[in-house]
């Protein structure tokens, strides 16, 4: 009756460790710069045990032109992994409901005491384990040249890539003694989930500037594409704990989910703009969409769009006003 124990302290008490380490190397010459970094990231928790997690990544980026400035190219790629390490049940929980003279956590060769069955030790759960691991890597690039003085080709292209992977064990060894359990009643819980993209938007954009005018011609087009894939499932029994992480070597497999997602989207696009003196604009917009979200029949649609805008305050006789400084009428 006169043992103490401040749950709070002994199962969140612990200190937390963080470290960064970054470093990134730049240069090149009047047409071409580069940048390389890197970082990685360690941080461990506050539980008892050695939970980790970790996280690095690194980034690159060019720039490029070509020395009669008609050439440029713009490209970025970076690629972060993460490896997260946490108690697989939640001891905040425990030290609201453990009273202060609850049995010793350990017995004294050092295993976990589960004081003759007549308590579940709030340590069992640090026997399983909870791995998270992520993988995703970004890159972008856009292109550009000028064919004429007044036409410029240009297009992006973008991609991205995740992998992530969730992974619960739940071991025999996680009971008290007395429930009798062997490796025949552990089990694992695995999470996939793969989700990747691209998208490429190529444009021609002509820009002429005449006397009193100014026209924009821009011709473009989107083509992307995202696949996603998901597989949940559950092992249980096993020969030996040992195996716990083999899927192949249970007993018995269970599929909670599996599927395959796929979305396309394409588009091209037209814009005309005419700009008078600026004060009279015209503008004449189409594109046509093309979504797999939509049923058979509806994925294709044609969109138009009509603009005009009157900038009055351009007008010689409201040019010098001090009065109004800015005026337009638009529809």
């Amino acid at each position: 009756q006169n043992r103490y124990t401040n749950w709070e302290k002994e199962l969140l008490g612990g200190t937390s460790i963080m470290s960064d380490l970054r470093g990134s190397v730049s240069g090149g010459t009047q047409y071409t710069q580069f940048l390389f970094s890197g970082n990685y990231h360690t941080e461990t928790t506050v539980f008892p045990g050695d939970f980790l997690y970790k996280k690095g990544g690194s980034q690159f980026n060019l720039n490029h032109q070509s020395a009669d400035d008609k050439f440029r190219l713009v490209f970025s790629a970076g690629y972060t992994a993460q490896n997260n390490d946490q108690p697989a049940g939640d001891l905040t929980t425990q030290t609201r409901y453990l009273p202060p003279n609850a049995p010793a956590l350990y017995d004294a060769s050092g295993n976990l005491n589960w004081e003759n069955a007549t308590w579940e030790n709030p340590l069992q759960s640090l026997t399983a384990q909870y791995i998270s691991k992520t993988k995703d890597i970004l890159a972008n690039t856009v292109l550009s040249y000028e064919i004429l003085p007044d036409l410029q080709l240009k297009s992006s292209f973008g991609y991205t890539d995740t992998q992530h992977t969730e992974i619960r064990t739940n071991p025999s060894t996680m009971y008290s003694p007395s429930y009798g359990y062997t490796s025949a009643n552990s089990s694992v819980i695995v999470n996939n989930t793969r989700r990747s993209s691209w998208i490429v938007e190529p444009q021609l954009n002509y820009e002429k500037t005449f006397e009193k005018g100014k026209l924009g011609i821009l011709l473009g087009g989107t083509l992307q594409q995202q696949q996603t894939s998901r597989l949940y499932q559950s092992g249980t029994g096993f020969t030996s704990n040992s195996l716990i992480y083999d899927l192949a070597s249970a007993t018995t497999k269970l599929v909670f989910l599996s599927d395959e997602t796929i979305y396309k989207y394409q588009a091209l696009f037209g814009r005309i703009n005419y700009n008078w003196q600026d004060r009279y604009i015209v503008n004449l917009t189409a594109r046509r969409d093309g979504s797999s979200r939509f049923g058979p029949g509806n994925q294709f649609a044609v969109f138009g769009a009509v603009g005009a805008a009157w900038l009055f305050s351009n007008e010689s006789v409201l040019k010098s006003s001090s009065w109004l400084s800015f005026g337009k009428l638009r529809g």
